[in-house]
């Protein structure tokens, strides 16, 4: 019985699905490169859009010159948007305009160094005691 389980942990280590690829993404075969810059989307649907969205939101914002930052939305003025960059040293609002703007989007939070540490723990207590269970049945 030890030893099937031996031989069944070793055939799963094995597999070639349990490492980590480090090919670069591709999307349909192709090669995923993501681009620099969008092209800025059209003034009265980015405006429509950030009409609709709560104020003190968190949002993602991209403009023209290819710079993006977080941003706490405070509302739409004539033809610009106005926002507060989210720094560690708080910085004065201000506004960009809806021409310049390539992405306005709801920050949805996306991963987080959390998550990651647990990963990585539940990856290390796998592994103690995959090899636990290896050393467990040599002594037999």
């Amino acid at each position: 019985m030890k030893r099937g389980l031996v031989v069944l942990l070793a055939v799963l280590v094995a597999l070639p699905g349990c490492g980590a690829r480090l090919a670069s993404p591709t999307l349909n075969g192709v090669p995923f490169v993501p681009r620099r810059a969008a092209p800025p989307a059209p003034q009265a649907i980015t405006r429509a859009y950030a009409e609709k969205l709560p104020v003190g939101a968190r949002v993602k914002v991209a403009v023209r010159s290819g710079a993006s930052f977080s941003a706490t939305y405070m509302g739409v003025e004539d033809d610009a948007v106005r926002v507060q960059k989210r720094t560690r040293v708080p910085e004065a609002p201000f506004t960009v305009p809806l021409g310049d703007l390539t992405m306005l989007a709801l920050d949805q939070g996306g991963s987080s160094t959390a998550k990651a540490v647990l990963v990585g723990v539940g990856v290390g207590v796998a592994t103690f005691f995959c090899i636990l269970a290896l050393a467990a049945t040599a002594w037999d």
